[in-house]
């Protein structure tokens, strides 16, 4: 959760990701599969297209 927490902080701050492929995958999957049922007004699509763009950084 914490992870979580701090990945999304970086995009809410428009910053750049210090994290690995493994941390953002598993990100995206926490944040496709329990998120929708905590809070279901973020704006998911563009935190999607910022941790698929901060991985292709790192490729």
């Amino acid at each position: 959760m914490q992870l979580w927490e701090d990945v999304k902080q970086a995009y809410k701050n428009k910053a750049e990701s210090i994290y690995s492929i493994e941390e953002l995958i598993f990100v995206l999957n926490y944040d496709f599969a329990v998120m929708p049922y905590q809070n279901s007004e973020e704006d998911d699509l563009g935190f999607y297209k910022w941790i698929f763009i901060e991985i292709s950084k790192l490729n």
